[in-house]
């Protein structure tokens, strides 16, 4: 059986609720009539550090001065009073800098393989279009890979008590890249980015997320929040690289943080936290089965809700609940860990 034909039936498994991406241990254990238990309860320590943080304001000229240095840029798009700076080089190459983000391309075409890598390959970590020519553990040990980590570390203005998590990544040949492009046009037409000169022997992509004092910060990577109100919310904090012929040709960083002060705080523990899950499904009338497949604890960004900002001003600890429903998509509930409430309520 052809590869294609292979993703396609492993995607249609998963649309009918055949294949399973977790490993199941035991028999999944109701929790209500139509929530289960699939997951591992988790111990944390009873007390734990909130932060007080600050959206990071980087250095347009500082980033321009490396990566565009002998490039005469129009900056036409810049509004210094936003903080949004905007050069583009003669050449292609485009460097925008605002509150708690960066992004570099060194031309166009950059950034439409960094978008087909991460939006079109690695975008379902259940299925893979295009299959890396490395494994994670081969990257992290890829020469190339580490060197540009530490650069990116060094951009990102890592923090003491912080690390770099590769949440995911892939190498690929630009004809394999070509191939997914051709698939993808016969799927959105004239919609499809499309690279006009594949100039590298090798693109590597590489996807960062936050350790903050052991505990990972919200990503990118794992379903996101689902607000239930007007709330104005941008929580990942992630980094994305992409190395053409192992060096930097694009990268994005996305909510760049700095701690401004730290506390502790008492936490309440996954068990507590599942009571109040379990409160939350208890009263819903459905058919739907929804069945928890992780619990883990991470920091999120929680900004001021009043405030209309989306920036975050705590890094305050949230018990993560995924869940997947019977197709096989996956969701997640969010408990604070210091008040027991929900962030889809802003609470």
């Amino acid at each position: 059986m052809k590869k294609r034909n292979v993703i396609s039936a492993l995607v249609l498994l998963g649309f009918l609720g055949i294949y399973s991406f977790h490993y199941v241990g035991a028999e999944p254990k109701a929790l209500t009539e139509n929530l289960y238990l699939d997951a591992e309860i988790p111990e944390a320590e009873t007390r734990m550090k909130q932060y007080e943080i600050e959206i990071r304001h980087y250095d347009f000229q500082e980033l321009s001065n490396l990566f565009m240095k002998d490039q005469k840029l129009n900056t036409t798009g810049t509004n210094e009073e936003l903080g949004i700076y905007v050069g583009e080089g003669e050449e292609g190459s485009s460097l925008t800098v605002t509150p708690g983000r960066v992004e570099y391309y060194e031309d166009k075409d950059s950034l439409v393989i960094l978008n087909t890598i991460f939006e079109g390959i690695l975008t379902d970590s259940r299925y893979t279009p295009v299959e890396s020519l490395k494994t994670e553990a081969e990257l992290k040990e890829d020469e190339n890979v580490i060197k540009a980590e530490e650069e990116m570390k060094a951009l990102y203005q890592l923090g003491a008590d912080e690390k770099f998590l590769l949440a995911k990544g892939g190498c690929y040949s630009p004809d394999a890249l070509k191939d997914f492009e051709e698939e993808q046009k016969e799927i959105w037409g004239s919609a499809q980015d499309t690279v006009v000169s594949w100039k590298g022997m090798e693109y590597i992509g590489l996807e960062y997320e936050i350790e903050k004092n052991g505990i990972p910060v919200m990503g990118v990577g794992e379903p996101g929040a689902d607000m239930k109100g007007e709330f104005n919310v941008d929580f990942p904090t992630y980094v994305r690289v992409l190395l053409q012929d192992g060096k930097i040709n694009a990268f994005l960083i996305n909510n760049g943080y700095e701690t401004i002060e730290e506390k502790e705080a008492d936490i309440i523990s996954a068990e507590e936290a599942l009571e109040i899950e379990i409160g939350n499904y208890s009263d819903i009338i459905s058919d739907e089965v929804k069945t928890i497949q992780e619990i883990k604890l991470e920091y999120i960004a929680i900004p001021d809700w009043n405030s209309g900002s989306p920036s975050g001003k705590e890094w305050i600890p949230y018990w993560c609940f995924i869940r997947s429903d019977s197709e096989g998509d996956l969701y997640a509930d969010r408990i604070n860990g210091v008040t027991g409430g929900n962030l889809a309520y802003g609470e």
